[in-house]
């Protein structure tokens, strides 16, 4: 009798699992339905909707969170090797089959995201005329007062230095619409 109410509530637990694995993806939940398939396979080894669940379930969601990452951090993408890592990214959610509506979006979103990230951008930089700038990993400016570049949206760092005078380093996002105020580079601190 213990073993057949034990066997029973097995089978309940591995039919609550299923459920539990395949309404997470039916709502693209997909780190909810790891850990219900992963339940199950942990219990039974052998169950085939679990184990291939869990696969399913595990490519969902790295992918998932790939693309969440790379949108939530637009302004990476002018960084060495990320452009083409979000490309391929993008590739590949293309290439999964059954897209949902949550993946079609992101798609799209990331398609917009590339396009933008690929066209200058009209950055306004000020300063003194006596502090020597420098933009990383794109070009010493020099001195000026007013100066416009077309910059790729993104992250960028400005050093300024002065004889004389404590160097300054200004981090700025460049976004697809430009930057908010001209991006000022003065040293003004005396040393």
């Amino acid at each position: 009798g213990l073993r057949i109410l034990a066997a029973e509530q097995f089978a309940v637990r591995i039919e609550s699992l299923r459920t539990t694995g395949e309404a997470a993806e039916a709502r693209s939940a997909w780190q909810t339905a790891v850990a219900a398939y992963g339940e199950a396979v942990s219990l039974d080894g052998t169950l085939a909707f679990a184990r291939e669940g869990l696969a399913r379930s595990q490519q969902r969601a790295a992918l998932d969170e790939a693309l969440s990452a790379t949108l939530n951090a637009p302004e990476e993408l002018n960084q060495p090797g990320e452009l083409d890592a979000a490309r391929a990214l993008l590739t590949r959610a293309r290439r999964t089959p059954g897209p949902d509506a949550r993946l079609s979006e992101q798609i799209d979103t990331l398609e917009e995201t590339l396009r933008l990230a690929v066209i200058p951008v009209a950055v306004d930089l000020t300063s003194d005329g006596f502090t020597d700038v420098r933009l990383l990993r794109i070009e010493s400016i020099g001195r000026f007062v007013d100066q416009r570049l077309n910059l790729l949206p993104g992250r960028y760092i400005a050093t300024g230095a002065r004889i004389g005078y404590r160097d300054v380093r200004v981090e700025f996002i460049v976004t697809p619409t430009g930057t908010d105020a001209p991006v000022a580079i003065r040293c003004t601190t005396r040393i």
